[in-house]
């Protein structure tokens, strides 16, 4: 798993890629240059920022889940929870978990707003497409599924709509179980 902030959702779906943390003065926080993965749900949830993005009253998270090559490690943490190290290269995103009413704990960074000049545009689209705030949740019974439609699969590249026979590149499934 990877633990990540809305902001970069968009472009980190549209390209495929994680990029590594490597720039301190970007505000990256980290000890080993690369891209920090987890098999733990517990760990990847201390990264992923709790955010209110929908205007709903709810903080969301949003997890990735990943594959990658072990041979490619750079180096396996322990401490704080198992922190897996590599290179961009090596990890693949193969779906994306979205976990609504996960507030933060106490002391825990918030976004309390949605600012779109802090959203990471991917190159070549001249803005996010409009957001959609849904006027009521659905039932606690319901199964929630999104489904984007990155490049290469009959779309416009910027999250346009894309063909009726399309495949879509990730499906969510509901969370696994915390």
């Amino acid at each position: 798993y990877h633990g990540t902030w809305w902001y970069n959702l968009w472009s980190i779906l549209e390209s495929g890629v994680l990029l590594e943390s490597d720039d301190e003065g970007a505000g990256h926080e980290f000890w080993l240059r690369g891209v920090y993965c987890t098999p733990k749900i517990e760990t990847a949830l201390q990264y992923a920022r709790a955010h209110h993005v929908f205007g709903d009253g709810m903080y969301h998270r949003v997890l990735l889940e990943v594959l990658y090559n072990p041979i490619a490690t750079r180096k396996v943490r322990q401490r704080g929870g198992i922190q897996i190290v590599l290179p961009s290269s090596a990890v693949c995103v193969r779906g994306v978990h979205f976990l609504p009413n996960l507030p933060p704990e106490k002391g825990e960074e918030r976004l309390d707003t949605w600012d779109p000049h802090l959203e990471a545009v991917p190159p070549g689209c001249g803005g996010p497409p409009p957001a959609w705030s849904p006027g009521e949740a659905p039932a606690s019974d319901e199964e929630c599924a999104a489904v984007w439609f990155g490049r290469g699969a009959a779309t416009d590249g910027c999250g346009g709509a894309a063909a009726a026979n399309a495949a879509p590149l990730l499906v969510s499934a509901p969370p696994p179980p915390l």
